[in-house]
């Protein structure tokens, strides 16, 4: 796991658990009462091991700042659960200034993001999950 901009925590102190980033989310979220999906889940995966995690992590980094949740908390997860290496993120929809990240056309721009960082062929369909 990997955990960003939770400054108030000093978490890289390696004491913290799950619960402890969890919880400081939950404070981010009642920031602001008016939006209603207060998080934001996304997966990327490849074609067995051809990533490593540590590539995976600035693919990611780079995704969430292209997303506008790059400044916001959040976490990615590497299970390693299949034979393909994937990584899951999570972030607020809520930034620290207390307004909601835009999600307009989310999945278009999401996949055009994605494509601009792995610097594919734009025509050729990239699929989030």
């Amino acid at each position: 796991m990997k955990a960003n901009n939770f400054e108030t925590f000093g978490h890289n102190s390696g004491s913290l658990q799950n619960a402890d980033y969890a919880h400081y989310m939950k404070l981010v979220y009642h920031a602001n009462p008016r939006v209603k999906n207060l998080q934001f889940h996304a997966m990327i995966s490849a074609i067995g091991p051809s990533y490593s995690s540590e590539r995976f992590k600035k693919i990611a980094q780079g995704y969430l700042q292209h997303m506008g949740s790059g400044k916001n908390p959040n976490l990615f997860y590497f299970p390693g659960d299949t034979h393909n290496n994937h990584v899951y993120m999570v972030s607020t929809r809520i930034d620290k200034n207390r307004n909601k990240v835009d999600d307009c056309y989310e999945k278009i721009r999401s996949q055009k993001v994605i494509q601009e960082i792995l610097a594919q062929n734009i025509n050729q369909e990239v699929h989030l999950v």
